[in-house]
């Protein structure tokens, strides 16, 4: 790598097998860490940013049948061989090794987007087994392995996937400074500062958590909180019950300095919204997203006719929240709202979802009243749709 395109900033993923090639990133990293030779450093961001933003599905893995395409162009390649397993394991690692260099809430918002949508999603929850792949064809199912039978690469690193989610939940500059970089309930012993911080939450079938703190003495102490893209709204965080106001860093984070006490609480509201998430390369197929979450049309559990058992999104209406409404008691799950055709489905997160088939992205035609000039059509060419 160090005497090939990446170093000169030029997208060396096209074909190419995808987990040789991010071992070889990793690896670039670690040599910056020992050498401080730039070189290092550009391969491993330039290639972060390409697989990340020009060669990821929306789950935050990349690949089909184990191969990188072209860039942004997706639209044709999704199958049920897309998105290894082991791929985003990798990408995980070298996240890591960049948001070590130069902390941002962007590095995290991946970190998060893949942790929940990929690799939580990547095991059956009853039986404990892994995939290989994470088919993302329209009207597919997830392939598990078995106890006996099946040993796969991204078994073998399946098996650690599931052991390492306390990883960069927190880091520290060094000195006073903690980063919390994802929502979720822990305990962290701050050995160098004396202090025990609790993480609350039941995030994502909550939309708030709360920081406990426990300190020997009064302890002056800089707490930064990602502050994730997908969040609705400013960011609110109270003070032992009462608003307190936070600085906003250039890193994404919000920061709260103060001499912390015993007992202090510092919790962050994380109001989640619908929105939709297209496709690079076609506007008019999406996934359906709920603040950090994808979430999967349910198909049951018999294989769906390819042409009339896979439902499309077909409506005049642009507003995404008047195309699904939360199911009564059943957190994070949406009822479509006569748009499906031929039928309407309930949609759950993507990482609850592994009996039955499935649809991650859905068609999107937008109909017309009329008198109306038909969306997405002008002149004869195919035109972009707002969503």
């Amino acid at each position: 790598m160090c005497n090939g395109p990446t170093v000169k900033k030029i997208d060396p993923l096209p074909g190419k097998h995808s987990n040789t090639n991010v071992p070889k990133a990793i690896g670039a990293a670690r040599q910056y860490e020992l050498t401080g030779k730039p070189a290092d450093q550009t391969i491993a961001q330039f290639f972060w940013d390409r697989m990340v933003h020009h060669h990821s599905y929306v789950i935050g893995g990349n690949s089909n049948y184990e191969y990188c395409g072209e860039p942004d162009k997706l639209n044709d390649r999704l199958s049920d061989n897309t998105c290894e397993t082991c791929n985003t394991y990798n990408m995980l690692k070298l996240t890591r090794h960049l948001f070590g260099w130069q902390p941002s809430a962007a590095y995290m918002d991946y970190y998060e987007r893949a942790l929940y949508n990929h690799i939580l999603a990547s095991q059956h929850p009853e039986s404990g087994m892994m995939t290989y792949f994470v088919p993302l064809r329209m009207g597919t199912r997830k392939e598990f392995s078995d106890s006996f039978n099946t040993f796969t690469c991204c078994v073998g690193s399946g098996i650690e996937n599931h052991a390492k989610y306390a990883e960069q939940l927190y880091s520290y500059d060094g000195s006073n400074t903690l980063y919390v970089n994802l929502f979720v309930p822990s305990v962290l012993q701050w050995k160098a500062q004396a202090a025990v911080i609790e993480q609350r939450t039941a995030f994502p079938y909550s939309n708030s958590t709360a920081l406990h703190f426990k300190v020997q003495q009064p302890k002056q102490l800089r707490i930064k909180l990602r502050k994730p893209f997908w969040l609705k709204g400013q960011p609110q965080l109270l003070l032992n019950g009462k608003p307190v106001t936070a600085e906003m860093g250039n890193d994404g984070y919000l920061i709260v300095q103060r001499v912390w006490k015993n007992g202090d609480k510092l919790s962050m509201a994380l109001p989640m919204d619908l929105y939709t998430e297209a496709m690079p390369d076609n506007a008019n197929r999406v996934a359906i997203k709920y603040g950090p979450l994808v979430l999967a049309g349910n198909l049951g559990n018999t294989r769906p006719d390819p042409v009339v058992g896979v439902p499309v999104l077909m409506t005049a209406n642009r507003n995404v929240h008047d195309w699904l409404k939360p199911v009564p008691g059943l957190p994070l799950q949406f009822a479509m709202q006569k748009i499906g055709q031929p039928f309407d489905v309930t949609l759950q997160p993507f990482f609850a979802t592994y009996k039955g088939y499935y649809s991650v992205y859905l068609g999107l035609f937008y109909t017309t009243r009329l008198g109306e000039t038909p969306a997405g059509i002008c002149c004869g060419k195919a035109t972009t749709a707002s969503h």
